[in-house]
């Protein structure tokens, strides 16, 4: 059975990361789905976001992405590359 994003029916994508295009419904997501829609190491995307390189929302120790700012920069960064 495919897993389903939470509140939404949606299925989601292999390994329970959204896609770009389930990032637009959501509210928050973790770290690590975060790392695998920039294409970056889990580390690397714990670093950006302590640095304050990533929209985050901090929940006692628990960090998680803000999913629509994290959109609309990947949605940018997308439209940026289409151009040239």
């Amino acid at each position: 059975m495919t897993p389903l994003l939470k509140g939404t029916g949606t299925p989601m994508s292999s390994r329970n990361y959204p896609t770009l295009d389930e990032l637009a419904s959501l509210t928050t997501i973790s770290v690590e789905a975060a790392a695998h829609l920039i294409g970056i190491s889990r580390q690397a995307a714990y670093d950006a976001a302590n640095r304050g390189d990533l929209p985050i929302v901090r929940f006692g120790r628990r960090i998680r992405v803000k999913a629509r700012p994290l959109y609309a920069l990947l949605a940018d960064v997308a439209d940026t590359v289409a151009a040239e």
